[in-house]
């Protein structure tokens, strides 16, 4: 279980465990991305894989934490998931360059660190669920900003 929720011991590293892992997290799912077929099923195939993370997680941090304190620094697997909704327009954009990677990553921990827009509010409320959407929240502002820059600066 700890295994699973540190992302394969990345939020055992002493320092930066959130970045690293989303670091991590968006080369893994570009090896994904490429191994899916190149049509409706992609997306299917993601959220289908997005889903049985995001239950997994639910249950191995309520399993794993006994002490009522679920946000604990070394569950890493919250960044993967907020990291999976970051990467939704790169299944969707026919054309990308390398740097909107880039872009995508530091909306991500932008939002993810800061937690503006009510996102502090649902990480206060510390519960296995709140672990995990907190970051799916981020990386659904990081989806619309991205989106905005993408669309009117480049």
């Amino acid at each position: 279980m700890k295994i699973f929720l540190t992302f394969f011991n990345l939020g055992k590293i002493s320092a930066c465990q959130g970045t690293i892992a989303s670091i991590v997290s968006l080369f893994l799912l570009m090896g994904i991305h490429w191994l899916l077929p190149d049509n409706l099923y992609k997306l299917i195939i993601w959220f289908i894989i997005f889903a049985v993370v995001y239950i997994i997680s639910l249950i191995f941090i309520k399993k794993e934490i006994k002490d009522n304190d679920y946000d604990k620094s070394w569950i890493v697997i919250d960044e993967f998931l907020g990291m999976m909704v970051v990467y939704i327009p790169f299944l969707l954009l026919y054309y990308y360059k390398w740097w909107y990677f880039a872009i995508a990553l530091i909306l991500f921990r932008f939002f993810d660190v800061l937690k503006p827009f009510g996102i502090k509010k649902i990480d206060k409320l510390n519960t296995p669920n709140s672990v995990i959407l907190d970051d799916i929240i981020a990386g659904v502002y990081s989806v619309i900003v991205f989106y905005i820059i993408i669309a009117f600066f480049i």
